[in-house]
Order: structure tokens, then C-alpha cells, then sequence
């Protein structure tokens, strides 16, 4: 049962590769990328979520924007590319 377990995870392993990304930057970049990258799927998981209120998501799209700023900021491009 065991090996039967361990062959399948094997087999799903092999098939699915996931990309290789390398992303190089300075701290500050990466950071702002990071940031703006979590803001925007926060904001968008509080928005498709029937439970928050108003002001939640509100706050998600202040926190949305304010990241997208620095990333505007860091790179002189516009967010989302």
C-alpha cells in the first residue's frame, strides 16, 4: 500500500514541473514586488468574499493602492504591468 502510495506521488511529481523563476533585483525591489503581489490577491480575496464588510474592503484597496505607489515608485512603471 505503501509503495503503491509513494509510486503515484512519483508519477504526479514527475509530470507536473513547476517553472523555475529567478528573479534578481535589490531588496527594495524585490520587496516592493513581493508586496504589491500580496496586496493585490488580499484585495481581491476580500472582495470575492460575501462576508466583509464595506470598510474591509476598503481598507484592502488603500493597502491595494499604497503598495502599488512604492512599486511605481521603485520600478518607474505602473502597477499592474
Amino acid at each position: 500500500m505503501k509503495d503503491r502510495f509513494l509510486l503515484r506521488k512519483a508519477l504526479v511529481e514527475s509530470t507536473v514541473e513547476r517553472p523555475a523563476y529567478n528573479f534578481h533585483g535589490t531588496k527594495s525591489e524585490l520587496k516592493a514586488l513581493i508586496d504589491v503581489v500580496a496586496a493585490t490577491k488580499i484585495f481581491e480575496s476580500t472582495l470575492l468574499d460575501d462576508t466583509k464588510s464595506l470598510s474591509q474592503i476598503t481598507e484592502a484597496l488603500k493597502c491595494k493602492h499604497a503598495c502599488a505607489r512604492t512599486f511605481e515608485y521603485t520600478f518607474n512603471c505602473p502597477w499592474p504591468l
